[in-house]
């Protein structure tokens, strides 16, 4: 089989393109995370954070995060009310993390935040929580509950001062307090509840 010189051309033009493509796309990410590694140091020790994607950039980093473990990459939402908030549209599409301006008073409530969407509602099975929820045992409420429990039995971790362990722990206390409605339920539905909400098997390291 014979090629026309000028098809060969510019197969061969493409080809050059896009390995240039991608080599810079190489180079660019191998600047930006030496870039970002080198400003850890620095930046994680300086109160507040700036409220801005290159801080969650940075917190992502300096406390170890594994996205492939969450399958989203958080981005700021300035608008955001909540410190951060979890969000999957359909079926078949992944979640989308967003976080908000109240969660960047320090670096560590930035970080514990973050632990809070990644590593907790990230890893739990929203579907199943919904139908918890149809059935009147307080799926959501037992999800949001487990994952700022997370976050105070990571307050070490990230460096939270005793004011932000009691800031966390009054809105658990406030929006989803262990003695909720659901605890009039019969244990069965109790049991049930539970085993729906924590269904996926959290991938997060406890042991941390």
């Amino acid at each position: 089989m014979f090629f026309d010189h000028r098809v060969f051309a510019g197969i061969s033009s493409l080809a050059f393109m896009g390995a240039m493509f991608w080599a810079n796309t190489g180079i660019k990410n191998a600047i930006r995370d030496e870039m970002l590694t080198h400003s850890i140091e620095v930046e994680v020790n300086a109160t507040p954070p700036e409220m801005s994607q290159t801080s969650i950039e940075l917190a992502l980093i300096a406390y170890g995060f594994d996205l492939s473990q969450s399958g989203a990459h958080p981005s700021f939402e300035g608008k955001l009310s909540d410190r951060g908030i979890t969000e999957k549209m359909g079926y078949e599409q992944g979640k989308t993390v967003k976080i908000g301006p109240s969660a960047f008073d320090s670096w560590a409530l930035l970080g514990s935040t973050l632990s809070h969407e990644l590593e907790i509602h990230c890893q739990q099975n929203f579907f199943l929580i919904s139908i918890a929820d149809s059935l009147g045992l307080y799926g959501t409420s037992l999800a949001e509950r487990e994952a700022y429990e997370w976050e105070l039995n990571q307050g070490k971790r990230f460096g939270l001062i005793s004011d932000e362990q009691k800031l966390i722990r009054a809105t658990l206390e406030s929006y989803y307090p262990r003695d909720f409605r659901f605890s009039n339920k019969p244990k069965f539905q109790k049991s049930f509840a539970s085993y729906l909400v924590k269904s996926s098997f959290l991938a997060a390291d406890r042991s941390r």
